[in-house]
């Protein structure tokens, strides 16, 4: 099975010259890390952007399960640690967060701890253990939340920090999921 470590970079220029093995964070990341597939949408994402003069996609996904978070995490990292750019992972699931257990991060001290302490982006960016990779959670979501969510607005948020990364990419919650996150 070919690896980042014996692949030259005749073979595939994208990947990294590194002489040292990859220590990847999460064994799922690692899995899917050497998928042609990832490196596709990767160069579609970026082409897209470029055309656009943007930095920023969405990822959804009808309901949960889905795997859109792991494609989130791997595409992120990818990103941050073969093309060299340095990348924003935001998890806006109030649902079901997920983004953080990837990179084995708090999920505390995120997007609702910036709504109701009024804080700004650059003070819940958080670092992943990889190089140019960073994250934002949710921070802890509880039944109260609902009405916060309502009054804001991220493209807020993306004024605080949308120039400091090359790639921002969000996580969210299902678009067919009925659970609600209002209170009782």
């Amino acid at each position: 099975m070919k690896t980042p470590d014996n692949i030259s970079p005749r073979q595939n220029p994208v990947l990294p010259q590194a002489s040292k093995k990859i220590n990847f964070i999460n064994p799922v990341i690692e899995k899917i890390y050497n998928h042609a597939e990832l490196s596709r949408i990767r160069e579609r994402v970026v082409a897209d952007l470029k055309e656009k003069e943007g930095n920023n996609i969405l990822i959804l996904s009808p309901d949960g399960e889905t795997g859109a978070s792991l494609l989130v995490a791997a595409l992120g990292y990818y990103t941050a640690y073969a093309c060299r750019q340095k990348v924003l992972l935001i998890d806006c699931n109030m649902c079901r967060p997920k983004l953080h257990t990837f990179f084995d991060s708090p999920q505390s001290h995120g997007i609702i701890d910036l709504i109701r302490n009024n804080l700004s982006g650059r003070d819940i960016v958080k670092g992943t253990g990889t190089e140019r990779l960073h994250i934002i959670t949710t921070g802890s979501v509880d039944d109260n939340i609902s009405a916060e969510l309502r009054h804001f607005h991220i493209q807020n948020l993306f004024k605080d920090i949308q120039g400091q990364f090359d790639l921002i990419i969000c996580d969210t919650s299902p678009v067919l999921q009925t659970i609600s996150i209002s209170p009782r």
